[in-house]
């Protein structure tokens, strides 16, 4: 046995002059030697810090002392008089090694297991031909109790950041490293509807269903402790996604000749992107502000008055997208594009219609004196009717208003003319036996006047 330990503490010293080296490492584990003791009733004491990732010891300071000191001095291992290395590659039979002055005297403890990140108790291998303690390997006393007690400060393990949806369970579990096992905690505001836990084993769960209008990013801070120092500490990022939908109102009135503006707002995370389809009076655009806002705005050109029907989009990504139907109402002044006379005749039925544009549809009025037997209707569709049979002829001057709300209204000075009747003189009609008698008449003329001329002497 004593030959085998010697030709370990060889190799390993090997190892150690080749290929091991101590430094800083990110989850470094205190081993703590406990209830350990050698055969001949001598025991050790101390601790050493191992990281499992890169398979060194960075620190140790291991006493023992006791028992035959008469072969065995007390002395401690510590890096001032000694190297150490750990050979992962036969944990159970080789455990860590501590050499001292040339391999003079050698210490080794070998575990049931190997050594790793997670720390907790990993037994000394008492079955083990090759652990305990020699000088010069001869004499040499094995262990016949002890354990290494390992500790290790928290480290999160887990990704800094997760994204949950509005009205959708969702979870995320936090994930640590440490001996003992760390407890988590949690500060920042959280999301109505999502709450932290920790699960009692080196782990959390960020869970929920985000309520409505929580989306957003909430900026927390994760720690991570179990008494050894220093706690781990994480910035972790939540994101809240939102749905889209659309806030402003479904409706907004322009004016022919003005200029006008309206807001399209939405709630989202992230910001959706607004859209609008539909037909647009000429002059005005739809114009998405890419922060979650859109604005429809312009000056309606001429003509352009009515209602105008459109659908507006509010998408961000995540379902379902939001859709408005959306009325936009062009008012337009009112004209009257009609003639501004009309002739009438004397006792005859006439009519003239006045005819207007505008949105919305003018109402038509007259002021005037109107000749008895005409009236002014407004037919309620943007025209008027002037009718009626007029008796007196003359010159009317009326005034025709068109208004709809929207200034200015419209006016147009009006003529109406009623003519009188024409004068019309009878043609005689001669009959037969007035033909006679024109006739008689006419031959009866010439009698008389051929009686009465002068006869010549």
């Amino acid at each position: 046995m004593r030959s085998a330990f010697h030709f370990a503490v060889v190799i390993l010293g090997l190892c150690l002059s080749l290929v091991c080296s101590s430094g800083a490492y990110a989850f470094p584990v205190t081993w703590t030697l406990s209830g350990v003791t050698f055969s001949d009733g001598g025991t050790a004491t101390g601790t050493l810090v191992y990281d499992a990732d890169t398979n060194s010891l960075s620190s140790w300071s291991v006493s023992v002392a006791g028992g035959n000191t008469g072969l065995f001095p007390p002395i401690t291992y510590d890096p001032s008089t000694a190297n150490g290395v750990y050979d992962t590659g036969n944990p159970t039979t080789i455990g860590f090694l501590l050499l001292i002055n040339s391999s003079t005297r050698a210490l080794r403890l070998p575990g049931v297991s190997t050594l790793s990140d997670a720390g907790g108790t990993v037994a000394i291998n008492l079955a083990s031909g090759f652990q305990g303690e020699c000088f010069n390997c001869s004499p040499y006393r094995g262990f016949t109790a002890g354990n290494l007690v390992g500790t290790a400060a928290p480290n999160i393990t887990s990704a800094a950041s997760t994204t949950l949806t509005i009205g959708a369970a969702g979870s995320f579990t936090v994930t640590s490293t440490g001996a003992p096992v760390a407890a988590l905690s949690e500060s920042g505001a959280l999301p109505s509807g999502v709450s932290f836990t920790d699960n009692g084993d080196g782990t959390a769960t960020l869970a929920g269903t985000p309520a409505a209008g929580t989306g957003g990013t909430y900026a927390l801070t994760i720690t991570a402790s179990n008494g050894v120092a220093p706690d781990a500490t994480q910035n972790f990022t939540l994101t809240v996604d939102q749905a889209p939908a659309i806030t402003s109102a479904a409706s907004t009135t322009f004016t022919v000749g003005a200029a006008g503006s309206f807001t399209v707002t939405s709630t989202a995370a992230p910001n959706a992107a607004l859209s609008e389809s539909g037909t647009l009076p000429a002059g005005v655009t739809f114009v998405d502000n890419g922060n979650g806002t859109a604005t429809l705005s312009g000056t309606p050109a001429a003509g352009t008055g009515g209602t105008y029907a459109l659908t507006i989009t509010a998408s961000n990504g995540v379902s379902p997208d939001a859709t408005q139907n959306f009325i936009l109402t062009v008012n337009e002044a009112p004209a009257i594009t009609s003639a501004n006379s009309a002739t009438f005749q004397n006792s005859v039925a006439s009519s003239f219609t006045f005819t207007t544009t505008g949105f919305p549809t003018p109402a038509l009025a007259m002021s005037g004196t109107l000749p008895a037997g005409v009236t002014f209707t407004d037919n309620g569709d943007g025209t008027a009717t002037l009718s009626g049979t007029a008796t007196v002829s003359g010159t009317y001057n009326l005034t025709i208003t068109a208004s709809n709300g929207t200034a200015p209204d419209a006016t147009q000075p009006f003529t109406l003319t009623v003519q009188a009747p024409a004068v019309v003189v009878p043609t005689p009609g001669l009959t037969a036996s007035g033909t006679l008698l024109l006739g008689l008449l006419l031959l009866l003329a010439g009698l008389v006047a051929q009686a009465e001329s002068p006869r010549r002497e």
